[in-house]
Parts: structure tokens; sequence; C-alpha cells
């Protein structure tokens, strides 16, 4: 068994103070220890008063507020540079509204240990409060995940992509492809990050290493449907797709860029509200991201 002091969770919290104390709590009642990061985009909710009633438990826990909004990439990217001082030898990256299981971490450990530590992530199974699979964060298993038998028997699927509820970091890793792309600031950060995180290692999903996301519903990105509220944000997770399809992988690229003129017919037809706008969405990302070169940072 790795030494329980290896790993660093990092969270990034934005005005959900109910769930981060939930999140919180199931970590400490992980059967291993960690010590924990709390990055808040700023928050002005009270998320620093429920962080101060943790910083007495027998657990480190480190709290950093970036001042502004950075989105999740935003923080995520904040939360990694910082844990690269630190010299942890795992990063355990989730968002607030995650909840681990008693033994989540247990078997991201003895799995790292099975395979002596050569991988780039581990990713666990998610789970909707339904215990169905959440639909946002389904991992895209690899093509050669066949020929790898041996990887299978130890009870590991190799997989190509991950999304950032619960994701386990190699640290090494991690220095070698640099930090997430802190300007998609939110949608696609988590994709583009493990495609390059498993083109430099290999990445696996550990099926017995299981959490649930506290999602408000399980239907994954709808801008068909979406309330008014949400329909401007979904900007970034077509044009970030866009993006990052067309950097590595020309075949899905053009898929999804006829997906993306689909789904204008489309809410012409299905939106029941607020066509003009969601169109507007799809047309701006679908012009915005041909320019759209952001700079991976190095640590």
């Amino acid at each position: 068994m790795i030494n329980n002091n290896s790993t660093l969770a990092i969270i990034v919290t934005y005005n959900r103070k109910i769930l981060l104390e939930e999140y919180i709590n199931a970590l400490l009642k992980s059967k291993e220890k960690m010590d924990i990061l709390i990055i808040d985009n700023a928050s002005s909710d009270g998320t620093s008063e429920v962080i101060k009633n943790f910083l007495k438990s027998n657990v480190n826990i480190f709290y950093k507020n970036t001042g502004k909004n950075l989105g999740g990439a935003g923080g995520f990217n904040y939360g990694i540079k910082e844990a690269f001082k630190m010299n942890y030898k795992y990063l355990w990256i989730m968002d607030d509204d995650t909840i681990v299981h008693e033994n989540t971490l247990t078997e991201f450990l003895n799995k790292a240990s099975d395979i002596n530590n050569d991988f780039s992530f581990l990713s666990s199974v998610v789970l909707w409060t339904n215990n169905k699979l959440c639909k946002m964060n389904v991992q895209k298993v690899s093509s050669k995940t066949i020929e790898n038998y041996s990887i299978i028997n130890k009870g590991l699927l190799m997989v190509e992509s991950a999304s950032f509820v619960s994701c386990f970091i190699n640290t090494e890793i991690a220095r070698k492809v640099g930090l997430p792309i802190k300007d998609f600031f939110i949608y696609g950060d988590d994709l583009e990050y493990t495609m390059r995180l498993s083109a430099e290692s290999k990445g696996y999903l550990v099926p017995t290493s299981i959490v649930t996301h506290k999602m408000k519903n399980n239907d994954g990105i709808n801008i068909i449907d979406a309330n008014k509220e949400r329909i401007d944000r979904y900007f970034y997770n077509y044009r970030n797709l866009l993006y990052i399809f067309k950097k590595y992988d020309r075949r899905e690229f053009r898929k999804f860029k006829a997906k993306c003129y689909y789904l204008i017919f489309k809410i012409l037809f299905k939106s029941k509200n607020y066509k003009l706008k969601r169109i507007k969405v799809l047309i701006k990302a679908l012009i915005k991201y041909r320019k759209f070169n952001p700079t991976i940072e190095m640590n």
C-alpha cells in the first residue's frame, strides 16, 4: 500500500457552501487519509466561514481564494499550479458537488500500487443521485483496451479521457504536460487535459472506485431545452469542444461541427422558447472557435 500522505484532494468551489460542507464531511469519512486544497472562486455566500469550521480537524486543509470567478477551468489551473509547489505524489481532482464514498480513494491507491504507478490518471465510476451513471461523466474507453488483457485482469479499463469528477492524477506525468487550459473558463478543460495526460501515459477507469455527483439533473448538455439562465454558458461548451476536436481528432471534429449545425435546425422545431438566443450561442461558438488558440501553461 502506498503512503496515505501522498494524496492531495483539490476541490474548486463557487457559491455552493452547503454542497461543499457535504463534500468535506464525506472526505473526512474516507478510509484513507489525504490533505485537502480548496480553491474558492471568490464565493459570496459565506463559503470561507464553512471552511473555518473544518480547520481544527485532523486533516490538513488548505484554502485559497482566487479573488475572482475563474470558472472551473481557471480554478483547476490555479489549484494544480499551487499543488505543484507542494510536492504531492497524487492529485485527486473533484467538483464541489462530488460526494466520495469511504473506499473511493482506497481503490485508487490499491490500483496505483498494482500497476507500479504506471499511469497518468485513474478515474472513478460516477453515479447520479439515483445510482445510475452520470451522463456528463462517462469516460471514453480506449480502442486498445481489449489488447491489454493483463490490465483488464487487474480490474482496470484503459480510457482516453475522463471528467474532473474524481480524477486521480499522477503528479509526475502532470508536470510533463503542464496545466489545464484556464481560457476554457468552463466545459471541456477536463476532456482536453485527460487527453493530454493519456497521450503521455495510460489512463484507466477503476470500476471499484465510485463517487456520487449531486448535479441538479442528469440530462447532460441540452441547449434545446435548457433554462434561460443556462443558455449563454453553453457557448463555452461548443467553442471549447470545436477547438479540442479540431486539434486532437479531425474525424470527431467534422462530426461535432455537423452536429452544431444540426442543433440549429433542431432548435427551430423543438425548442419551446428563446429560440433566437439558443441559435445565437451556437453561431457564436462556430465563429469564435476559429481564432481561439489558448496557451498551454507549463508548471
